[in-house]
């Protein structure tokens, strides 16, 4: 086998274990909450144009039992019916505080402005935060989410957000794969202690530790208001909850050009992730790549052994990822991953976009 598909095997099993690994181990549950008090969460969800999924997604939060919940609303100037089914919800729930951004002057700063000023509304002393569009799986989702808080060092609580596709086509299965291993790799590095991301669909945060100023320090870059931010608070002690009732579902994109526009978004703020984790992940992107180009040539020259050792690799990491969907209950079947090789030739796609084509506006 030539010299580059041995490194690139190695690089790819090595990358595997340190991305996967982790997960692919059961950690115990968290230790629950004593007595009967309920934690009070403030909810921060901002919305643009989102007067439909508010309709629908609204009453799911403001049902959540077990927590003494202040839902903040901020609409960030939405042109549709969102302020009117706004204005309708905050005047039959006293604990929904509404927020509505108006000025043309602030139209442009997008979604970290809006959270900015939902902060200012916290009265709390947990802050969650999650979209529009997205709803919990549970009544106890909140509830859940807030368990490790019984601990006082933990300073910020990682959940999992699946989309919610319930289709059969390639794009939708994509997607879930995608979500996925995104939310595999995210628990990973929190449970070896080096978290790096949070998926801001599904995040708590005790109200001390959140640094507003991590987030306006961000808005160069369009999007990252989770994981620029988690990563610019430098947090100490933070935990994963894995429980299937605290999840928070989204839903998936309905074409190929949604989805392509959203992860050049989610891509887009690569540039601003640091430490070990960052590094580790893109040993496991450029041995992918490397590999593709190495495997022809190796496979090319010795057959036999070179389809046995990128078969032995291959199954190593399926065997890891099969692992962590089971752990963390995900809603993916394990053959389905199957398909990520079709998944990884999309995120190189998307990623050559970037390069040749920048984004500089949503």
């Amino acid at each position: 086998m030539t010299l580059l598909f041995i490194l690139a095997i190695g690089a790819l099993a090595l990358s595997y274990g340190l991305v996967y690994g982790r997960s692919a181990r059961i950690d115990p549950p968290p230790t629950p909450f004593s007595g009967q008090d309920n934690p009070a969460v403030s909810l921060i969800i901002c919305a643009r144009n989102e007067a439909s999924a508010l309709a629908q997604n609204v009453s799911k939060w403001l049902s959540q039992e077990g927590v003494d919940l202040q839902l903040i609303l901020v609409n960030d100037h939405s042109s549709d019916l969102t302020a009117a089914e706004a204005k309708r919800l905050s005047a039959h729930h006293p604990n929904l505080t509404y927020v509505e951004l108006a000025s043309p002057v602030t139209a442009q700063l997008g979604k970290k402005h809006a959270i900015l000023q939902g902060l200012k509304y916290v009265r709390n002393p947990l802050i969650a935060f999650s979209d529009a569009d997205c709803w919990p799986a549970t009544s106890r989702t909140l509830r859940l989410m807030a368990q490790p808080f019984c601990h006082p060092s933990v300073q910020a609580v990682l959940g999992f957000a699946p989309v919610a596709s319930g289709s059969q086509r390639l794009l939708q299965k994509l997607q879930e794969i995608d979500n996925a291993l995104t939310a595999i790799q995210m628990s990973n590095y929190a449970r070896k202690g080096q978290a790096y991301m949070a998926l801001g669909r599904n995040v708590m945060y005790r109200a001390e530790h959140y640094n507003p100023n991590a987030l306006a320090k961000s808005m160069k870059f369009l999007a990252g208001d989770d994981d620029l931010a988690f990563q610019a608070m430098n947090l100490s002690h933070v935990e994963l909850v894995s429980n299937p009732q605290a999840h928070v579902y989204s839903p998936a994109c309905s074409s190929w050009k949604a989805w392509f526009r959203q992860k050049r978004r989610h891509y887009s703020v690569v540039p601003g992730y640091r430490g070990a984790a960052v590094g580790q992940l893109s040993l496991l992107r450029v041995s992918q790549m490397a590999l593709i180009g190495a495997a022809g040539m190796g496979i090319w020259a010795e057959p036999l052994s070179g389809a046995l050792a990128l078969g032995a690799v291959w199954l190593r990491g399926f065997g890891l990822m099969s692992a962590a969907v089971s752990n963390y209950h995900l809603p993916l079947r394990k053959a389905e991953l199957l398909l990520e090789p079709l998944r990884f030739s999309f995120v190189i796609l998307v990623s050559a976009s970037l390069v040749f084509k920048p984004i500089k506006s949503w």
